[in-house]
């Protein structure tokens, strides 16, 4: 990997170069904080840079789908031009069939945006560039899945079970809410430690902010362990007075 741009920052370079990092069978990015949030945050800040040095910065289709992962934590609108861009870097052979795939496989924070938004006009090209790459790539594998996506039938179902679960409904491409993408959510290391334990998924989308820094990340996380360790601690202690 030489030759990268100066503009990037260093730390998209060394996480991608470490091949503990890969996207999980559901495909989440590694649970390893603060460097996955901070891959997310320098990724979304810079993915056009990412985009224009993807030959030499992620030539592996390991690397590049922590790429894509990492951008469904661009504002809608944005992602959309993401997903463009993607296509693009596909048709052009510079990213992998199986990172572009991680698009439809989206667990994250657009986890169902495709199907939720499939009918608004923004959208609808986007699932045709898809749809066709995806032919090419995968001839008949994903055909039900675009037929059920087209005619609103997985966008149906989507919303059935969530309402049946009590989960939010995904993000809409027009009247979505900015504030996770501008900051973060609460702004202290006591809410950290409430989002982090309790929904560890929106902590992610919530700490993906350019306003976070990585101190208050580790503190918050220190905090964690510590209440998780010290309990733990003190009964091994209490068990080895009885014991004498």
């Amino acid at each position: 990997m030489n030759n990268i741009s100066a503009a990037l920052p260093s730390n998209i370079e060394a996480y991608l170069r470490d091949e503990q990092n890969s996207v999980t069978e559901d495909n989440f990015l590694p649970s390893a904080f603060p460097s996955s949030l901070d891959f997310i945050r320098s990724v979304t800040a810079n993915w056009q840079n990412v985009f224009n040095d993807l030959p030499k910065l992620a030539p592996e289709g390991r690397q590049q789908a922590l790429i894509v992962v990492a951008g469904e934590f661009l504002p809608p609108p944005e992602y959309l031009t993401f997903v463009n861009g993607l296509c693009d870097l596909r048709s052009q052979d510079n990213l992998k069939p199986e990172a572009l795939r991680s698009v439809l496989w989206a667990s994250m924070a657009k986890c169902g945006f495709l199907a939720y938004n499939f009918d608004r006009p923004e959208v609808m090209p986007v699932v045709a560039r898809l749809e066709s790459q995806m032919s090419k790539d995968f001839p008949n594998d994903w055909k039900d899945y675009f037929d059920d996506l087209k005619s609103g039938r997985m966008k149906a179902r989507l919303v059935e079970r969530r309402t049946h679960d009590g989960d939010k409904m995904p993000e809409e491409i027009v009247n979505y809410d900015e504030v996770p993408y501008r900051q973060l959510s609460g702004g202290s290391v006591e809410a950290d430690i409430v989002l982090i334990t309790q929904s560890p998924i929106e902590a992610v989308t919530s700490l993906a902010s350019t306003n976070r820094t990585r101190w208050s990340m580790i503190i918050a996380l220190g905090m964690i362990i510590g209440v998780a360790v010290i309990p733990i601690l003190l009964m091994l202690k209490i068990k080895r007075r009885v014991k004498r």
